[in-house]
């Protein structure tokens, strides 16, 4: 965005406002522009808009200082935190006459990293290429991001990717355990041109000083970024926690090495929740009983093949299902914001109030059966709506999936004698009915609201909730 933007170049409040507007709009002008062809853009940009992980920068591109006037800076902060006002999704960036002068001086990777690191309990590799390891104290690397940023991570795969689900649960173990970081954390990986111990710390390998140049951390991004955002809360709780970190020297080294290096430290399995989900012993009896009572698939690991959508289905779309079947909007908002959050402790809300002993095959079946129905009678509509209702229809499926749940006879559920496709048949109506009563109660109670956010805010939609079941009951 550039001051012209604003229609003014001094960026003046009401000339800031104006396009601060317009940047608002943009969503909507791309669902209308784009247009309904699904081999567009459009495909991609609705599943940015629908990712939960993905954050957005506004860059103010000015032909002065980076620093905006009080009246414009206040706008800005204004627009800030309604879009934030539940997950940090939108930043602000400033770049004035001197950043753009930089930028064509050092060129876009920016000048060589320098940094002077000191290392406990340090250990030396000599061949056959040169590395050292060993702790570095949190707060050392959290400078690191405050001086460097993302320049950092020049030669890794990925940058960092804002507050994911990990990232948020290494802050968390940062600020409340500390001192068990290590234990949890697999470190961090950075290639150097060279690596240099100081004199000081003597031959004693308890402590040392290392110079490193011209730095790049090729694994390990997101525990940098985590550190530095831990550290922007509280660096107090980073006093006690430590860091496992390997510098690799590129001296000597082939010329693909540091690429090599690269791959091979990026391409190990994760372990994610749905892991430790498949040790419930609910999950084994519901994969036992929707084989033998419903002669369906239930996929609970992580390798197998998810099953044809005739054939069964998978634990991540029975948690999802389940979820927004609860008739708890906090539940559908998680679905929606950060359903890894719904799995995350099997021992405790709100997985055990979707998984246990009462959560039967066919519930589990059923709910799925519905969740599919619903998305696909969506799918079906959103070529033919535009602007705010494209995006309701599109940020707004798991509430709707919800409110479709409010009106079956879920009741029956699990009633095996109960004639289940009576009630999907119903799903093409309903969910018709929901799609138009949302788009009123919205345009009714929150029309100015950015809608990504206002689906991610538990209380208003547990507002939009009621509102729509009056609508529909009144009906």
């Amino acid at each position: 965005m550039s001051a012209d933007a604003f229609g003014t170049g001094s960026g003046t409040g009401t000339g800031v406002a104006a396009g601060v507007n317009r940047a608002d709009t943009g969503p909507s002008i791309l669902h209308a522009e784009i247009g309904p062809d699904p081999c567009s853009g459009r495909a991609a940009a609705c599943a940015a808009l629908s990712d939960a992980a993905v954050t957005f920068i506004v860059v103010v591109a000015t032909t002065g200082r980076s620093t905006l006037p009080d009246e414009a800076q206040i706008v800005f902060d204004d627009f800030l935190e309604e879009v934030n006002e539940n997950d940090p999704v939108v930043s602000l960036e400033v770049l004035g006459l001197k950043e753009f002068h930089s930028m064509v001086v050092e060129g876009t990777a920016g000048p060589s990293i320098d940094i002077t690191v000191p290392i406990e309990q340090w250990g030396t590799v000599d061949l056959p290429f040169q590395a050292y390891y060993g702790l570095v104290q949190a707060s050392e690397i959290a400078s690191w991001y405050e001086h460097h940023g993302d320049r950092l991570f020049s030669q890794n795969l990925r940058k960092s990717l804002g507050n994911t689900d990990v990232n948020e649960g290494l802050t968390a173990t940062l600020l409340n355990q500390g001192q068990h970081f290590w234990y949890f954390n697999n470190g961090i990986t950075a290639l150097c041109q060279s690596v240099k111990k100081t004199p000081r710390g003597g031959a004693t390998h308890a402590y040392g000083d290392f110079v490193v140049d011209g730095v790049s951390v090729v694994n390990g991004a997101q525990t940098v970024a985590s550190i530095h955002r831990a550290a922007k809360k509280s660096e107090a709780a980073l006093a006690d926690a430590r860091v496992w970190v390997r510098f690799i020297s590129l001296e000597g080294c082939p010329p693909d090495f540091a690429i090599d290096v690269t791959r091979a430290t990026n391409t190990q399995n994760s372990v994610e929740n749905r892991d430790f989900v498949a040790l419930d012993p609910q999950q084994e009896r519901l994969r036992r009983d929707m084989l033998l009572s419903l002669h369906k698939q239930y996929s609970v690991k992580r390798g197998e093949s998810a099953p044809a959508e005739a054939d069964g289905c998978t634990v991540e779309d029975a948690i999802v299902a389940l979820a927004c079947a609860h008739d708890n909007p906090y539940y559908t908002v998680m679905s929606k914001s950060s359903v890894g959050r719904l799995s995350e402790n099997t021992e405790r809300a709100p997985y055990v109030n979707l998984f246990n002993g009462g959560t039967t095959a066919y519930r589990v079946w059923r709910c799925v059966q519905v969740m599919r129905a619903v998305e696909s009678d969506l799918q079906e509509r959103r070529p033919y709506l535009y602007d705010r209702d494209f995006a309701i229809a599109t940020h707004g499926n798991r509430i709707i999936l919800q409110l479709v749940f409010s009106q079956l006879n879920l009741p029956k559920v699990s009633d095996p004698q109960f004639n289940w496709d009576g009630e999907l048949a119903r799903v093409h109506n309903v969910t018709g009915k929901v799609l138009d009563a949302l788009i009123t109660a919205i345009e009714e109670s929150y029309p100015g609201n950015y809608l990504a956010p206002l689906f991610k805010n538990t209380t208003k939609c547990r507002d939009l909730v009621g509102q729509v079941q009056q609508k529909l009951s009144a009906s």
